[in-house]
């Protein structure tokens, strides 16, 4: 038996076809999206809680950088998020604490430091 799974097909995997992500996944795919929401100001709006969308000095800074999620420690509606910043290369610049939060059931970014 086989069944398509995104786009790729595996063999017995009913399983994982009904596979419901949870709140780290969440959290994993709305940082990763916010590489490709820089240049889209509406993105950005559902990606980041109200009063915490990045200013154009955030998003200037950030721009030659990728975040990378290391670990995610998830207290009720709040998660503390440890996020690699890595260069073009994909060497650590920095390690930074990040602050995620859950509204209305969907987890948004509160607070994302930069390093200096």
């Amino acid at each position: 038996m086989s069944c398509a799974l995104g786009g790729a097909v595996c063999g017995g995997c009913d399983s994982e076809a009904n596979w419901v992500p949870g709140d780290e996944d969440n959290i994993r795919m709305v940082i990763a999206d916010i590489s490709d929401a820089r240049s889209n100001s509406e993105k950005l709006a559902s990606i980041f809680s109200d009063g915490s969308v990045p200013d154009d000095a955030w998003l200037k800074k950030s721009a030659k950088w990728s975040f990378v999620v290391e670990s995610i420690e998830i207290s009720d509606e709040t998660a503390n998020v440890e996020i690699a910043i890595e260069d073009f290369f994909g060497d650590v610049l920095s390690i930074q604490a990040w602050t995620c939060e859950k509204v209305s059931d969907t987890w948004r970014v509160k607070d994302a430091p930069l390093p200096d």
